[in-house]
């Protein structure tokens, strides 16, 4: 009994010490998180000339992974999704703060939910913040 209660013990601790508290995409300033996550997409489609064409390849992956499903290559889209999201974590941790940002982080439904409007609005202008409403009040 003992065993079972320590082992339930240390998954707890476990879980907590990774939450979206720890997430530096849900701890930043919300337009620096999705300028960084926009600027790691970019780099990231530069690297794989995998493009999202309509969007970031974040909102592609996150809202219709298998979008990049390709039944001539047999180009599975989540599986693919699976390693654009790793590539944008490690162009993403190229940022100052986010050297610890994990796979999870990113795929987070609370970035999504928090973050998703902010860098399709640095993709449609480019990755200018002029003219993004939103981006100077959290997304709001």
């Amino acid at each position: 009994m003992f065993k079972v209660s320590a082992l339930l013990v240390s998954c707890l601790i476990l879980s907590a010490c990774h939450s979206d508290t720890a997430n530096p995409l849900l701890t930043h300033p919300p337009d620096e998180a999705a300028k960084v996550i926009y600027e790691a997409d970019m780099a990231t489609q530069q690297e794989t000339k995998v493009y999202g064409w309509t969007g970031t390849l974040y909102d592609r992956c996150t809202r219709a992974p298998d979008s990049f499903t390709n039944p001539f290559t047999h180009q599975d889209g989540r599986t693919l999704c699976d390693k654009l999201f790793k590539d944008i974590v490690e162009n993403a941790r190229r940022h100052s703060g986010y050297e610890n940002l994990t796979l999870a982080d990113l795929k987070s439904p609370a970035v999504e939910q928090k973050l998703g409007r902010l860098i399709e609005n640095y993709f449609s202008t480019q990755g200018q913040t002029d003219h993004i409403p939103g981006v100077n009040d959290g997304g709001n």
